[in-house]
């Protein structure tokens, strides 16, 4: 029983888009034939996250409610699109990465979406109370 359940959440774990592509499984990929990686291209201008969205769904067979985008600039998440953002501002040289998160109905459980945001400087927290730096003082 214990055996059975482990192998049914390893398999939900590991039943995705994604992992198929880093394993070199998904067999019916766009590919660009120079730097080796999934392509999709929206042509529209105007475009929104869910234009992205709705095509990476079409590409790989995912309910595009379980898709996330997010823009990726000097090597970190910059920002999340929701699906009515616009796209246009995206850099070329920026990166947009998609991943799949499961739906309650595939996980069998709760799914709990956390986003954590890393902002430089100190926060005044970590100062006895009027000590603050003026920057982070909220009076």
């Amino acid at each position: 029983e214990v055996a059975d359940e482990a192998w049914l959440r390893h398999k939900m774990r590991n039943d995705s888009f994604v992992v198929d592509l880093f394993q070199g499984q998904y067999k019916s990929k766009l590919v660009c034939p120079v730097c080796a990686k999934f392509l999709v291209s929206i042509s529209k201008e105007n475009s929104s996250a869910s234009d992205v969205l709705e095509s990476i769904s079409q590409s790989v067979r995912v309910k595009m409610e379980n898709l996330r985008l997010a823009e990726v600039a000097k090597h970190r998440f910059h920002r999340m699109f929701r699906p009515s953002c616009s796209v246009d501002s995206v850099s070329p040289s920026d990166v947009l990465l998609c991943f799949e998160v499961l739906s309650p109905e595939l996980a069998k459980e709760r799914v709990l979406v956390l986003q954590v945001q890393q902002r430089p400087g100190v926060s005044s927290d970590l100062h006895p109370p009027g000590t603050a730096p003026r920057g982070l003082c909220k009076r």
